[in-house]
């Protein structure tokens, strides 16, 4: 038992320890001065991330650049630099933020982020001792400062907050909601660490207590959790446009240039306070040129939103003629996509379009010159295609050469498709024969099928479909996404691109959601009822189709360069020389089939009771459902890109832009293991072949004066500022929206189609062709 005189000194000595940390505590609120005060309108900066990640926002309200880094990632050490570039430039670390409730303390963590959606940046501190012991011992500072925020700290609010004995700190979107979520390495004790999520979103952004955990132990804390390098900012703010300085002020408020020029701080701040914003964008329509048309002119704004690390490259242009609104936007180079709106008077059109501008350059948008920058290369996959160490070779019945390297691949009951970089689509019958040629604007990155339709992702950004004999642009995906692979189901589109993002568009070619998975260069994405599986270099993530969040995620042995489904599962071929079988349920590894080197793609005989595959070094395999290799040959040209197995026979697309037709039969595999092989025929293309091009205009369709017997009725017609497409005849939902052509839809117009199909979506899809009616 502990003396009685003991217990009244350890008494004594916590009751002067807690008196002293009220006193730091009072002492360093007051040693943190008056926080900025509240601004009366929006910030003078336009927050937005510099190629090397550092934000530049204005933090402390005085109409100047702030910039946030922190290269430790963990919170240990950010650095805010306020008042870039100006005679006021202050320089505050973690630890200055924390102040003399935390400057002595072991460790100081800080942090950055708008947690509570007001559109100003707020600081999140952590300080404390280091962790000794098997116990856990709570830092400090552990608070949530709501900004704007001064350079020593001082915030609107102090909350403190309960984020157990975190040893490093982070903002992260954990789960892609576009709201700024706290990441905590914390001590939980006995030797061991977790990572801890307190999400936050619109309603519980400053909620204390963490609404998630994740309870990955990470040993004995040292270096980097792996959710820490998936931290920062990127998803919250835009890239700063290149070619600008990132975070200049808004040029519509009152110059500061004479307080920054007599370092007067005081004179910024009193001149900002006073600002009462005016009610018109920073950029005003006539600031980009102005054209004469006849008597009247014409008042067009170019703007562009150009980033140096691949990310946004795009423009967008508006005009007003009179009570005329016309957008055009799309990626720069393109011609893009164009919007006209009729409005009552020319003041309300003017107003339009001065409400659009500035919605853009908000966004990180700036005046530019059409046709200054060059429209950017798109990502091809750079692959390398070594010769076969296989003993034999396959049995190879016919080759079509394309005439360029090619990627995508689709055999139907009918036919085969396949598309190069060219631009061309063409489609053979099972025994060779070129039935017909598509061509397209751009080079095509893969062909995907959804029941009756067959689609092209091409590198314009755009996706064709190709059902009809009048090919047109289905989706238009935006100039941000970097499109590696993409997936339609029920005319639902879904695309994976460079960044590692999974974007999902519906059948308006309107954005659905999207969500950044935990690894790059997504070369896998496919969709079914249940899910979307998105295969990237850290694995495969499955998301609910509607966008309600992750499944599951599980990693796979190397980066995934390719992807097939069945019913049940999910395929991944991945740089470390295998493909994994994944249960679409649980996202197990059910099978491994391990090949000689990287493999570019795999394919399966229904129900996976055969699995295929091609790696790099032009050879092709084939396994029993569990995992046994049956057959190793080579492809006699070159590495197979995409494959696609059907009836006994397996169609390759290979490296040298060939379309390339394997009997897979047992008999002709055994003849080909023992040396016996037919002799493949080279298929030439017909003198005249039938070509079709993509309609851009309502010139290009065919017109009918009065509808053809039991053809279906369509009109345009114009809907809050948007055109959809209704049915006329009867028979139908006359309230659901038709897929339909963007470039033909004009108010008021209408065309008859072949037959209309309901998708679960609740609208309808076009089948056959479509004609105009006069």
């Amino acid at each position: 038992m502990v003396p009685l005189a003991g217990t009244h000194k350890r008494r004594l000595k916590r009751g002067g320890l807690v008196v002293l940390a009220l006193l730091l505590l009072a002492g360093s609120a007051e040693s943190r001065g008056a926080p900025p005060p509240r601004p009366g309108g929006p910030s003078a900066v336009t927050a937005c991330l510099t190629p090397a990640g550092e934000l530049t926002a204005d933090l402390n309200a005085d109409g100047s650049p702030d910039r946030v880094s922190d290269p430790s990632r963990v919170g240990a050490r950010l650095t805010i630099v306020f008042g870039v570039g100006s005679a006021c430039e202050t320089t505050a670390g973690a630890r200055a933020l924390a102040d003399r409730a935390g400057e002595h303390q072991s460790f100081v963590r800080a942090a950055v982020a708008d947690f509570d959606g007001d559109g100003w940046s707020d600081l999140l501190v952590v300080a404390g001792a280091r962790q000794r012991g098997d116990d856990p011992v709570r830092p400090e500072v552990s608070e949530l400062r709501t900004g704007p925020f001064s350079d020593t700290g001082r915030g609107q609010r102090t909350m403190p907050l309960d984020l157990g004995a975190a040893k490093d700190i982070a903002v992260i979107d954990i789960d892609h909601d576009r709201y700024p979520d706290r990441l905590a390495h914390v001590y939980s004790g006995d030797g061991l660490y977790e990572t801890r999520v307190h999400l936050g979103d619109r309603d519980a952004g400053l909620r204390d207590g963490p609404r998630e955990d994740s309870g990955t132990t990470d040993g004995a804390g040292r270096g980097i959790a792996d959710d820490f390098l998936h931290a920062g900012l990127e998803p919250f703010h835009p890239r700063c446009a290149a070619g600008a300085t990132a975070g200049s002020p808004d040029p519509a408020r009152p110059s500061c240039r004479g307080c920054f020029a007599r370092g007067d701080c005081q004179c910024l701040r009193l001149r900002f306070r006073q600002w009462d914003p005016p009610e018109r964008p920073r950029v005003r329509p006539g600031e980009g040129c102005v054209m004469s048309t006849g008597s009247s002119s014409v008042s067009t704004t170019y703007l562009e939103l150009s980033q140096d690390d691949g990310g946004a490259h795009k423009f967008y242009e508006v005009a007003v003629d009179g009570t005329v609104v016309t957008v055009r936007y799309g990626r720069i180079g393109a011609s893009g996509q164009v919007q006209t709106t009729t409005f009552p008077t020319a003041d309300k059109a003017r107003a339009a379009a001065a409400k659009k501008v500035g919605e853009k350059v908000r966004k990180g948008y700036a005046p530019a010159v059409a046709g200054q920058r060059a429209a950017r290369p798109v990502s091809r996959r750079q692959v390398a295609s070594a010769p076969s160490t296989a003993r034999a070779v396959a049995p190879v019945l016919w080759r079509f050469r394309t005439g360029s390297s090619a990627f995508g691949i689709h055999v139907d009951d009918d036919r085969c498709w396949v598309g190069n970089q060219a631009g061309d689509v063409y489609t053979l019958d099972h025994d060779g024969g070129v039935l017909a040629r598509f061509t397209l604007p751009d080079g095509v990155k893969c062909l995907v099928a959804d029941d009756f339709w067959i689609y092209a992702g091409c590198d314009d950004g755009k996706v064709y479909d190709l059902s009809s004999k009048l090919p047109f642009a289905a989706y238009d995906i935006t100039a941000d996404v970097d499109i590696f692979w993409l997936d339609i189901h029920e005319g639902i589109l879904n695309v994976s691109d460079r960044g590692g993002r999974l974007t999902v568009i519906d059948h308006e070619d309107e954005h659905q959601w999207a969500r950044r998975s935990q690894g790059e260069h997504a070369w896998m994405v496919r969709a079914d009822d249940r899910a979307v599986y998105h295969g990237h270099h850290r694995g495969v993530t499955a998301y609910a189709p509607d966008g309600g969040g992750e499944l599951w995620h599980t990693p796979t042995r190397g980066g995934v360069l390719f992807g097939w489904q069945e019913e049940d599962a999910v395929y991944a071929g991945t740089a470390h020389r295998v493909v994994q079988r994944l249960s679409k349920a649980t996202g197990e590894v059910e099978a491994t089939y391990r090949c000689d080197s990287a493999v570019y793609s795999c394919a399966t005989s229904p129900n996976g009771r055969f699995v295929f595959a091609g790696d790099a070094s032009s050879s092709v395999y084939c396994f029993d459902r569990d995992g046994t290799r049956l057959w190793k040959l080579g492809t006699g040209g070159g590495s197979a890109l995409s494959m696609q197995y059907r009836d006994e026979r397996l169609y390759l697309v290979t490296t040298d832009g060939s379309l390339v037709c394997v009997d897979a039969s047992e008999s002709a595999v055994e003849a080909a293991q023992q040396g016996t092989v037919p002799v493949a025929r080279d298929v030439k293309l017909a003198a005249a072949l039938p070509t079709y091009a993509p309609a851009t205009a309502v010139s290009a369709v065919a017109t009918v004066a009065q509808a053809p017997a039991g053809a279906i009725v369509v009109e345009c017609v114009q809907r809050a500022g948007r055109v959809r497409v209704h049915v006329v005849s009867d028979g139908y939902d006359a309230s659901w929206n038709v897929q339909f052509p963007r470039e033909i839809r004009q108010p008021g117009a209408r065309y008859v189609v072949d037959a209309l199909h309901p998708a679960a979506g609740g609208f309808y899809r076009v089948r056959g062709d479509i004609r105009r009616l006069l």
